[in-house]
């Protein structure tokens, strides 16, 4: 009964294709010509920046270009997942709240009766919109993408996808969105080939972290001071640590007493950063061998060590000033390699982690070192982080000057999307 399962699900794929094309997709472009026509014949336009947590934060750019511009009015809305738990959501407009006031930028916390009150109606205004992920029922309110959609929408990925699925490029807003600012022709072309709207509103401009690490020159060192220069370790677990999900990982259950075990052992020579998904926190606490009090004891165990951190904020300083990284984070794949350090990906199973790669993941996965079990990862520490026996650095070096560098080098990945919206909207 598997096949005819099968067959049934790819007719009405097929079918809600169809739906896009001839019904849906005519309606879109109508509503967005009437709002550039309108935005052209204002001379201005209206945009909100919607956001969740630092660490998938990746409009900085382009909003500090708009800033700039008087003809774009612009305002950043925090909103929380639904699913967040209080401590979650604390935690992420407070670092937003630290990051923006740095700016000099108001951040909105639409969490509070006012502050919603004031989000909505700016959303109202609004005539762009940049949403931080493309799923449906995201906030769990009205500041979701379904009651916007004759506004211009706009998507930047907030992280690297190591599957291609239809949640990674077939979501309601993947299809209904004005412009889907992606990173490569891989994206372009999957886009094509699994989007109801076979990726007409793709617009390759290329990984807006690529900014920020050519402006990493400038960030402060967020590592916590040694009375001697020790070798600097990141530690970052995904959150997807329960099984039953396509992105399962359980990296963090069986390192999770190894490494700060050894931090302690390796004192002298290493420091470790603690650097956890934004969600693991809200996971570990729903799990009943591990629950508020230890999960809260745990993070704060690393802070305590003298050559420990726990870093729930933005990562770009982190990398930047590292010596190395073991993680099992999809985005982070990608987002490592542009500081050409050693890194490695830990993953008990790694011919089944293989073996669910999209193109895109798996090239960049052939620069890392494979930590399958504690004996590989503690090889890693010794042989390549303290002794700096590093064979794959070449490697990485090619990778990042033919992969993850801007084709052209004319603008910033943030410019050009800058550039895009501009002609797009006033032209």
């Amino acid at each position: 009964m598997i096949f005819p399962i099968y067959q049934r699900a790819m007719f009405k794929k097929k079918l809600r294709s169809l739906y896009y094309r001839v019904w849906k997709l005519p309606q879109l472009r109508y509503l967005h010509n009437r709002r550039i026509h309108d935005i052209k014949r204002r001379n201005e336009a209206h945009v909100v920046f919607l956001c969740l947590n630092i660490a998938m934060w990746r409009c900085e750019g382009v909003l500090r270009l708009m800033m700039a511009d008087k003809r774009f009015h612009c305002h950043v809305i925090f909103g929380t997942f639904m699913n967040y738990s209080v401590e979650d959501t604390c935690n992420s407009y407070s670092s937003l709240a630290r990051h923006f006031d740095s700016l000099d930028i108001s951040l909105i916390d639409s969490t509070t009766a006012e502050g919603m009150h004031k989000a909505l109606q700016l959303m109202q205004q609004a005539d762009i919109i940049f949403y931080p992920q493309p799923y449906g029922k995201l906030f769990g309110n009205k500041l979701d993408n379904e009651y916007y959609r004759d506004r211009l929408l706009c998507y930047i990925p907030y992280a690297f996808f190591t599957i291609s699925a239809d949640w990674t490029c077939n979501t309601a807003l993947h299809n209904q969105a004005w412009r889907l600012y992606r990173e490569s022709e891989f994206h372009l072309r999957e886009a094509r080939t699994m989007a109801h709207n076979h990726g007409e509103n793709v617009v390759i401009v290329g990984n807006t972290k690529a900014d920020e690490f050519a402006e990493s020159v400038r960030t402060i060192d967020v590592w916590k001071k040694q009375q001697t220069r020790k070798k600097r370790l990141i530690w970052a677990p995904h959150f997807s640590i329960e099984k039953g999900t396509a992105m399962s990982r359980n990296s963090f259950l069986w390192l999770s007493e190894l490494m700060p075990t050894l931090a302690k052992r390796y004192a002298d020579r290493i420091q470790i950063a603690f650097k956890p998904h934004p969600k693991l926190y809200s996971t570990l606490c729903r799990m009943k061998e591990w629950g508020p009090d230890r999960t809260k004891d745990y993070y704060n165990q690393w802070d305590a060590m003298e050559n420990g951190q726990c870093e729930l904020g933005d990562y770009v300083s982190l990398f930047v000033h590292s010596d190395a990284i073991i993680h099992d984070s999809g985005s982070f794949t990608v987002d490592y390699l542009f500081t050409g350090k050693p890194c490695m990906f830990v993953s008990s199973d790694i011919e089944d982690t293989k073996s669910r790669l999209n193109e895109y993941a798996a090239k960049s996965l052939e620069q890392y070192y494979i930590g399958s079990c504690t004996d590989d990862v503690i090889r890693f520490i010794e042989d390549v982080v303290i002794a700096g026996d590093d064979p794959l650095k070449p490697n990485r070096e090619t990778y990042r000057k033919e992969i993850l560098t801007p084709q052209g080098g004319k603008h910033s990945v943030a410019q050009a999307i800058f550039n895009d919206i501009v002609q797009s909207v006033f032209r």
